[in-house]
C-alpha cells in the first residue's frame, strides 16, 4: 500500500518589499513558514487556514498594488529548499545564525538552525531586532519567557547568553519536532521548556525577561496581564503603523515603553 502523501498550500506574492510585509503581518500567525525571495515570497499553510488567507487577501486588494496564486506541494522536507538561500545572519558582533549544514562560519555566539516548518531563522526583521536585544538585555542567571517561540531561536539565544531558565510557549504543536532538533544542535539539554499552549490563557509572567514576537492583535490583548509586574518586557511582530496604538495602551495600563528600534516596516519597542 502507497503511504498517504501530506500537502502544503503555497501562497505566492508578488508585491515590493514594503507591500509584501504588510500583508504578511495578517497571516503570519497560520503560516506555517515562508521562503523570501527578490519581489517575490512563498508561504505555506494547511488547508484549514487557506480560506481564511485567501479571504483577507481579497480583502486587501483595493488596499495594496500585489499578485497572488496558490499551488499545492508535496510535503517534502522543508530544510532542503533552503539550501540555496539560508545565509548567515550576524547580529551585533556576537552572535551568528546558520543552517544546520554549515561548518565553516565561526562567531562568539553560533545558532545553528534546521530551516523547518517553524518561522524562525533570523532573516526576518522582527527575530533579527529580537536578537539585538537579547544581547542588550539578556543577563547570566536570569528567567526568560519566550512568547509565540516557533523553531527556538531566542531561546537557544538565551541560554548561550547566559540565562538561566527560559519557558516557552507556542501555540502551533507544528514547532514541536523543529524546535527540539534545534536544541540538539546547539548541545541545549537543560534550562529550556516548550509548552504548546494560548498565551492568553497563561498566568506566570514573574521572569526577568519577557519576549514577545508575535502580531498587534495578541500583543494587545497581552499587555494587561504584563502590567504591574517588575521585569523588562521586548515586544516585536509589529508594524510601524502600530507604534501609537501600542504606546498608548501602555501608557494607560501603565507600562513604560523605553526604546523603540526600527527595521523596515517593522519595530520593537522596549518595556519596563
Amino acid at each position: 500500500m502507497n503511504p498517504v502523501k501530506k500537502f502544503w498550500y503555497e501562497l505566492s506574492v508578488t508585491a515590493d518589499n514594503a507591500t509584501r510585509e504588510i500583508l504578511a503581518s495578517g497571516f503570519m500567525m497560520d503560516c506555517l513558514g515562508s521562503i523570501e525571495g527578490k519581489g517575490q515570497s512563498q508561504y505555506y499553510f494547511d488547508s484549514l487556514s487557506r480560506p481564511k488567507v485567501e479571504q483577507y487577501l481579497q480583502q486587501n486588494l483595493k488596499r495594496f498594488a500585489f499578485v497572488h496564486s496558490w499551488t499545492t506541494q508535496i510535503a517534502e522536507p522543508w530544510h532542503l529548499a533552503w539550501k540555496d538561500n539560508f545565509k548567515p545572519v550576524r547580529v551585533g558582533s556576537e552572535i551568528c545564525v546558520v543552517p544546520d549544514w554549515d561548518e565553516t562560519t565561526r562567531a562568539e555566539i553560533l545558532i545553528r538552525i534546521k530551516p523547518g516548518m517553524a518561522f524562525g531563522t533570523g532573516h526576518h526583521e522582527t527575530t533579527f531586532l529580537m536578537l539585538e536585544a537579547l544581547l542588550a538585555y539578556c543577563k547570566a542567571g536570569m528567567t526568560v519567557l519566550d512568547v509565540g517561540s516557533g523553531s527556538g531561536i531566542l531561546a537557544i539565544a538565551a541560554r548561550k547568553l547566559g540565562a538561566a531558565r527560559v519557558n516557552c510557549v507556542d501555540l502551533d504543536d507544528a514547532c514541536l519536532e523543529n524546535f527540539h532538533e534545534n536544541l540538539a544542535l546547539n548541545g541545549i539539554e537543560t534550562g529550556v521548556e516548550l509548552e504548546i499552549a494560548d498565551i492568553l490563557q497563561h498566568s506566570d509572567f514573574t521572569q526577568d525577561l519577557i519576549l514577545a514576537n508575535v502580531d498587534a492583535r495578541v500583543i494587545k490583548t497581552l499587555l494587561p496581564a504584563l502590567a504591574g509586574h517588575k521585569q523588562t518586557v521586548i515586544l516585536s511582530g509589529l508594524l510601524a503603523s502600530d507604534e501609537l496604538s501600542i504606546r498608548a495602551l501602555c501608557e494607560a495600563l501603565p507600562l513604560n515603553p523605553v526604546k523603540v528600534v526600527h527595521r523596515g516596516e517593522w519595530i520593537r519597542m522596549d518595556l519596563n
